[in-house]
């Protein structure tokens, strides 16, 4: 399973703190708002625990995980300019050719 964290959170201050949390728990950026990763981030006691607290006193404020599968994922499209490897986040590659 993939999992999709995507949130609202106005405030910099707090929407950076969540940012920090998930890199440092191995999510990559997706978009802005928009975080992949292996590990159901809401089975870690310690990393879900810790973005509750964040955002228990900002009541706009806004988090969701999704889990999909690595074969919705993969085949997700999008249009922009910069490409994002889908299989290296979905791992089923181990490294990434850039």
């Amino acid at each position: 399973m993939i999992y999709l964290v995507f949130y609202d959170i106005s405030t910099d201050r707090l929407r950076n703190r969540i940012v920090k949390i998930l890199e440092r728990s191995g999510f990559e950026r997706l978009q802005f708002s928009v975080f992949t990763g292996l590990e159901n981030p809401v089975t870690n006691d310690y990393l879900w625990q810790k973005m509750v607290r964040i955002l228990k006193d900002e009541p706009e404020a806004k988090l969701y995980v999704l889990s999909i599968s690595q074969e919705q994922f993969v085949g997700m499209q999008g249009i922009g300019k910069e490409k994002v490897d889908l299989e290296y986040l979905a791992g089923l590659k181990r490294s990434l050719t850039i």
